[in-house]
């Protein structure tokens, strides 16, 4: 007989979902760019529950979700680096999707 996985209970808890902050004084739109030039795509990434706890704290610190602190993240890394392929993808207008 097959047997299920183990769940663990975390925890901590998220915060209740906080209304973002207006960027430009106007109403969001589906399909329209807000921060960046370009629009985010769903992805799904697995972490460790010790790091989505870790995610979760910086996102509450800083008032903004899991999904734009991995954006801001990877964004720095990827403009403190001299990596020539980074670098390429940086500058590119409309990046490519793999």
């Amino acid at each position: 007989m097959k047997q299920g996985k183990a769940t663990k209970k975390r925890t901590a808890k998220r915060q209740p979902h906080k209304r973002k902050a207006s960027t430009s004084g106007h109403k969001s739109s589906r399909g329209v760019p807000e921060l960046y030039d370009e629009l985010k795509a769903p992805v799904n990434v697995s972490l460790t529950p010790k790091c989505v706890d870790i995610l979760d704290y910086l996102a509450d610190l800083a008032g903004h979700s899991r999904s734009e602190v991995v954006e801001r993240l990877t964004r720095e890394i990827a403009h403190a680096s001299d990596d020539p392929v980074i670098q390429e993808i940086m500058q590119r207008k409309q990046p490519k999707r793999r």
